[in-house]
This record gives structure tokens, sequence and C-alpha cells, in this order.
């Protein structure tokens, strides 16, 4: 049931109440409306997509995990064979896309050293205290 335009502005320029109580003021001509007749509704722009970086570091950790398997695989295997050939040259393709490693074992930066003592030590002295008889 569609009401036309004009006969709905009627209606509602002949309501009182109590905010207006001379009914509704008509309405300028010269204001404009959100939209006429004669344009139709405009959509939003398109924005375009944006990459997945989430995605991207999951991978990146993913590849991280395999280079560390690899590693872990190649002493068993034996880096002169045939096998561990490949498998270092798959180390290498992989180093070639993460980039070498930033931090290893033995390699902590300077900062985190006291740190990694301490704790050692600790540990060392829990040990220590749980193999001596009571």
């Amino acid at each position: 049931m569609a009401v036309p335009p004009d006969q709905l502005m009627k209606l509602m320029a002949g309501q009182k109440d109590k905010a207006t109580p001379g009914g509704l003021p008509p309405p300028a001509d010269n204001t404009m409306g959100m939209s006429d007749g004669a344009t139709p509704p405009m959509g939003a722009p398109m924005s375009t997509p944006e990459p997945k970086m989430g995605n991207r570091e999951a991978s990146m950790i993913n590849l991280g995990m395999a280079q560390d398997m690899l590693e872990q695989a190649l002493p068993a295997i034996g880096s002169q064979t045939p096998e561990g050939e490949k498998i270092i040259a798959a180390i290498r393709a992989i180093t070639g896309v993460i980039g070498p490693r930033k931090a290893k074992t033995g390699e902590l930066s300077k900062p985190c050293q006291p740190l990694v003592h301490k704790r050692l030590k600790a540990r060392r002295s829990l040990q220590l205290s749980a193999l001596s008889p009571v």
C-alpha cells in the first residue's frame, strides 16, 4: 500500500501535536532533499582489497618450523649423503625466503643474556637441591 509523496506530505502537514501545534511548516522550494527523482541513488565507492598480512606472517612461521625440522633431521641423515645435500639445499632455499636466523641459542642478544643466566642458575640450584638427600 504505497501512498504518493504529495499526499503523505499533506497528511504530515495536517498533524497537530504539542511539538508542532500549527502543523509542519511547508518545505522550502530551493532545498535539496536526500535525493530527487532525476538522479539515481549513489553507492559508496569501492575500497581496494587489503592483503591479509596475518596469513603471510603465519606462513613465515610455518617456514621457520619447516627449517627447524630439516635442521633436526640433517645430523641423522648426514650432510655428505645425497639426501643430506638436498636437505641443505632446502634449508638454503627457506633461508632465502625468511632470512637468516636472528637469534640462535648460543647467540642471544646482550640484554637477554643476564636474565637467561639468572634463570639457568636458579634452575640448576633447584635441580641440585632435589638431588641432595634429606
